[in-house]
């Protein structure tokens, strides 16, 4: 029951951090795309 509880834990926090991680690759996308 632990167990289950934790990998619960761990993916969750597992997929928020692949958001994070694709909202600032899109974002420095659009910084790179948009002329200075």
């Amino acid at each position: 029951m632990i167990l289950l509880l934790e990998l619960c834990i761990l993916l969750s926090v597992g997929s928020w951090g692949f958001q994070a991680h694709k909202q600032e690759i899109t974002k420095l996308g659009m910084e790179l795309a948009l002329p200075s």
